[in-house]
């Protein structure tokens, strides 16, 4: 039986208690139990190992305790730090939830305010749910099966309870937003934030501390800028992708979602509109992250014909086509503007996306938005610092809006 070499010499056929690997032949061992508590929680400090060692305990164990005692303590007190930093992160995420409950959906007492989850978000669910009750609203947590990808409706019962609640948050692996469950809750009234790949870290830090009203004032304006323009040209690293938006409404995400049938994502700020699909024409450089995928080493370059991509260079670029599928996955979908300048790229488009100074464009599904494209996917795909172009005049010069 071979065993990890910090267990020590192990006696033959020797099979005291549950777990034989852990004695030594001539006595008990705690000191290895420790070990191995270190081990499997993935400790890489070589000092906790030295300090706990046969040949240091034995040559610096002090005389007042005897090294099992010493070595148990140690292992109570690591395991007593772990559980009061795992209390505390839980208590710093429901404070935070409810001031984003609070600030962002207008959460009042006794209103029906619904979380969905999936298996992966499970526990960032229940953090809402926790939230939610203490704001003393009627809160109610469903966790479904992970979807295979963004765009895909979650099931039958989950839409049904969507569309009865006064405030729903979805936080899920991938992304509600571009589903018909989501616009037939916001047409029912409910007012709606989705979180898709949301991390405990982006609960604390980044775009979710931003002054929202100020991120509001951002987004509305440039939502004006793409409801009055027809044209669109993106320019980077030499190439440019340019297609129409004439007849198209701006959609503002303004992470503020306080009156009845208002939604997008939270942490939010991004304008956003739905291509006329079949006009963009040209190619275009991605070089900051693709959802599903996370951020990019290398950049991606995308060919566009008659609103389709046509090629796709990259080392991303096999991985994207198999998410998009073959069929109207490949479509123009969205064209976006970040407007938050506390968010960051992290590798999850639900941030990324929003970060001041990049546009991203997805691919896919936009019915829910004024588009006609109904994929089942809907990808976005995230440019840094790029110009752009709305009939012609600049409205951003190396990812800075002009004229703020």
């Amino acid at each position: 039986m071979k065993t990890l070499s910090f267990f020590g010499k192990l006696a033959p056929g020797k099979k005291t208690g549950p777990f034989p690997a852990l004695y030594h032949k001539r006595r008990k061992r705690p000191r290895c139990l420790l070990r191995f508590y270190l081990y499997i929680h993935h400790t890489k400090s070589e000092e906790k190992i030295k300090k706990i060692s046969p040949v240091s305990s034995r040559a610096g164990v002090a005389a007042k305790e005897s090294e099992d005692n010493m070595v148990c303590r140690i292992v109570m007190d690591i395991m007593i730090e772990r559980k009061r930093q795992r209390m505390m992160n839980r208590m710093k995420l429901i404070e935070t939830s409810k001031a984003i409950l609070t600030n962002c959906m207008a959460l009042q007492a006794n209103e029906a305010f619904l979380v969905v989850a999936d298996e992966p978000k499970r526990e960032l669910g229940e953090v809402l749910f926790e939230a939610g009750k203490q704001l003393g609203a009627e809160a109610m947590l469903m966790v479904m099966k992970e979807r295979e990808k963004s765009g895909q409706e979650p099931p039958a019962a989950v839409a049904a309870a969507m569309k009865s609640a006064d405030v729903v948050v979805c936080v899920t692996e991938h992304s509600l937003t571009h589903t018909k469950a989501r616009k037939e809750a916001a047409a029912n009234g409910a007012r709606l934030a989705t979180m898709p790949s949301i991390t405990a870290d982006m609960f604390l830090e980044g775009a979710i501390s931003a002054d929202y009203a100020q991120v509001k004032v951002l987004t509305e304006k440039v939502t004006e800028l793409l409801t009055a323009a027809s044209t669109v040209r993106i320019e980077k690293a030499g190439k440019s992708l340019t297609f129409s938006i004439a007849g198209r409404n701006g959609v503002p995400s303004t992470g503020m979602y306080v009156n009845p049938g208002e939604s997008g994502n939270l942490p939010s700020g991004e304008a956003y509109v739905a291509p006329l699909e079949g006009t963009a024409e040209g190619q275009i450089v991605v070089d900051g992250s693709i959802s599903g995928i996370g951020k990019i080493d290398s950049p991606l370059l995308l060919t566009i014909e008659k609103g389709r991509i046509t090629h796709a260079e990259g080392t991303s670029a096999e991985r994207l086509l198999q998410i998009l599928g073959d069929q109207d996955g490949r479509m123009l979908g969205e064209f976006g503007i970040g407007t938050n300048d506390k968010a960051r790229i992290t590798g999850v488009v639900l941030e990324d996306e929003k970060v001041y100074g990049t546009i991203h464009v997805a691919f896919g599904s936009n019915n829910t938005f004024g588009g006609t494209i109904v994929a089942g996917v809907h990808i976005d795909l995230v440019v840094k610092e790029p110009d752009v172009y709305l009939d012609d005049t600049c409205i951003m010069k190396n990812g800075k809006l002009l004229g703020q």
